[in-house]
């Protein structure tokens, strides 16, 4: 048995049950805006390949290598 005192506050409260059940709500909306705005960014990913190709081939030729770095030794030996 749990002893009164560590019960919570909002048990038998319908002002704290509100605002519990408020976020719950706000909980649900926000992990729901998050998968669409995940799922909206992968299709426009994978159906619009010209774009990502462009902006891959800007960012990732090696200009800028450190100085005793194996990658730019391989990529300059071909």
């Amino acid at each position: 048995m749990i002893p009164e005192k560590w019960t919570p506050v909002f048990r038998n409260n319908p002002a704290c049950e509100e605002s519990v059940m408020l976020i719950h709500a706000a909980r649900v909306v926000v992990v729901a805006w998050l998968a669409a705005h995940a799922a909206l960014v992968a299709f426009g990913d994978v159906t619009d390949y010209g774009t990502n190709f462009a902006c891959m081939r800007h960012s990732m030729p090696t200009e800028i290598m450190f100085p005793g770095s194996t990658i730019a030794l391989a990529s300059r030996s071909t």
